[in-house]
């Protein structure tokens, strides 16, 4: 069995061999179970005790890499929208700002590349930011990009 695994909040989650995809999870035929809390929370610990050890490499470039964490972006106009955040820029006059992807608009046909200022950005507990890249060279007088 070549396994995958889900776990949501250490509380839950899905140990079997179906691929994470709508094929894998409606039309071939797999076996799976659910994870209890005491079952999720152990096999967190085990892969952080395995990251520690080395065990896992950390891929940077190409179909294997990571998705950059989400964050909450609030809009110019007051909507709050779910990206993720690419990179950390400072500003000429010393404001920090982020590189997030998000969709602007519910009917937006792909996410775009923003650029808000920290204030606007909410970030998640127990999500690891520690590998946002942080542009630091002066990247400019404000916002590049729009979020309304």
């Amino acid at each position: 069995m070549h396994a995958k695994f889900v776990v949501a909040d250490r509380a839950t989650g899905y140990f079997g061999s179906a691929n994470l995809s709508s094929l894998g999870l409606q039309e071939h035929f797999e076996i799976g179970m659910e994870l209890g809390s005491t079952q999720a929370s152990s096999l967190v610990d085990l892969c952080t005790r395995l990251r520690e050890e080395g065990f896992f490499a950390q891929v940077t470039e190409g179909p294997g890499r990571a998705p950059d964490p989400p964050v909450l972006v609030e809009t110019a106009d007051g909507e709050r929208r779910f990206g993720q955040l690419r990179s950390w820029y400072t500003t000429r006059d010393g404001r920090r700002e982020a590189e997030v992807l998000c969709r602007l608009s519910d009917d937006a046909p792909r996410p775009a590349r923003v650029r808000v200022d920290e204030s606007r950005i909410r970030l998640f507990p127990g999500v690891n930011y520690a590998n946002v890249p942080a542009n630091d060279a002066c990247a400019g007088d404000g916002e590049t990009g729009s979020t309304g």
